[in-house]
């Protein structure tokens, strides 16, 4: 028989989703791909020890032995996932350990599947609310409970009802959701340059829905503002709003916030020189050319 008192994991699941979460779409920007099988084998280490893991100074040591990047490399992906809240900030540095709220939360659900007696009690990050009732306290076991059999039967004529209404349910959602994919065209992730968090608004009913911006749109942009190196402008708008949280702006903001930002940029140029062009050769970015400057 299993013992039910083991707190470290021996597999956790991977959300397939993965790549399109903000957190680890900046944690690629910042760091690159090659930080994602940091960030794995992190987790891989925390769940094999439970829900945390005590930093060690010779940590970035060993898993750059294990995967052939540099010490320092290793070390600045942990800080950045830190910043990035892929790991709590305030607990590495209070009480110098590895977890989130997200490697809680986890951890609670796979303890519930395995019917452990283990529940979270020091370093907790999940809200009491939150706290899903273990697995072993819920269920009544059928032998001290037996139900009549009077009472098992359903009545074909009710049956049929409620089987006729889940079918009309699924038909809803599945419309619903044919409807929400032919307003919304899929972007693929390859084609994704920037994604910024929106402010939420009562007014804007996309209600902080994330920004993103496309290489398409940066083609469409580098037509308009041809004296202006756009996708340049772009990393120091990320880079200002990334100072300035307090002035993230609305997704409906966001187009009027880079068209100001650019047509400053190209009014001030245009208006430099006059008439005298002052640029360098032409620079290729897709099928647009566009004047870079001196």
């Amino acid at each position: 028989m299993a013992n039910k008192s083991i707190r470290g994991l021996s597999y956790f699941p991977q959300d397939v989703y993965m790549m399109q979460d903000l957190k680890i779409r900046k944690l690629i920007r910042y760091q690159s791909g090659k930080a994602i099988s940091v960030y794995t084998h992190l987790l891989s280490l925390i769940y094999r020890e439970g829900y945390y893991l005590k930093w060690d100074e010779s940590l970035p040591f060993v898993i750059s032995e294990i995967l052939g990047f540099e010490e320092g490399y290793i070390l600045e992906v942990i800080k950045c996932c830190l910043n990035i809240d892929l790991f709590s900030k305030d607990y590495f540095d209070n009480y110098n350990i590895l977890t989130s709220k997200g490697i809680q939360t986890r951890y609670t659900e796979i303890v519930k599947l395995l019917k452990r007696t283990i529940k979270i009690s020091e370093y907790n990050l999940i809200p009491s609310e939150e706290m899903p009732i273990p697995s072993e306290e819920m269920p009544i076991p059928s032998e001290e409970m037996p139900i009549p059999s009077e009472e098992m039967p359903i009545p074909s004529d009710k049956r049929k009802e409620k089987e006729r209404e889940i079918k009309e349910r699924v038909s809803k959602d599945t419309c619903s959701e044919a409807e929400k994919s032919a307003s919304e065209p899929e972007i693929l992730l390859e084609n994704i340059l920037f994604t910024w968090e929106s402010k939420k608004s009562q007014n804007d009913k996309s209600r902080g829905k994330n920004f993103i911006f496309t290489k398409n749109d940066l083609l469409a942009y580098q037509k308009t503002y041809d004296f202006v190196d756009v996708e340049r402008e772009l990393k120091k708008m990320e880079r200002w709003l990334l100072s300035n949280p307090e002035k993230k702006k609305t997704f409906k903001g966001y187009p009027a916030f880079i068209n100001k930002w650019l047509s400053n940029l190209q009014t001030q140029r245009e208006a430099k020189n006059g008439a005298k062009e002052y640029y360098s050769a032409p620079r290729q970015l897709g099928n647009v050319e566009f004047k870079k400057f001196v």
